[in-house]
């Protein structure tokens, strides 16, 4: 929480950059205490994924390191198999025959 605020603060000095005005509201509010009082897995996540790409703009002496745990749940019944081999080999033969062909 300490470290998330503190990257808040650093960026919202720098909200002269393009990028970072329009996250400035979120920036804002990641540094009120209420804000980590209502605070779930999804909205912590959507925070995440809007801050990722202004780290950049912070100087290198105050980056910090921040790591998550978070871990991905494939849903497997909802991944299916392509026949991507029998189409490869079918595209791969038709150009060998048109290599031979012109041999």
């Amino acid at each position: 929480m300490n470290k998330i605020s503190g990257i808040a603060k650093d960026l919202l000095k720098k909200q002269n950059i393009p990028a970072i005005a329009p996250r400035v509201m979120l920036l804002n509010e990641i540094q009120s205490i209420d804000f980590w009082k209502v605070i779930n897995i999804n909205h912590l996540d959507n925070v995440r994924v809007s801050l990722r790409d202004l780290l950049k703009y912070l100087d290198k002496g105050s980056q910090v390191q921040v790591i998550t745990t978070f871990k991905d749940i494939l849903d497997y019944d909802g991944v299916k198999e392509h026949g991507l081999i029998p189409t490869y080999t079918a595209k791969l033969k038709r150009s060998c025959r048109i290599l031979h062909s012109r041999a």
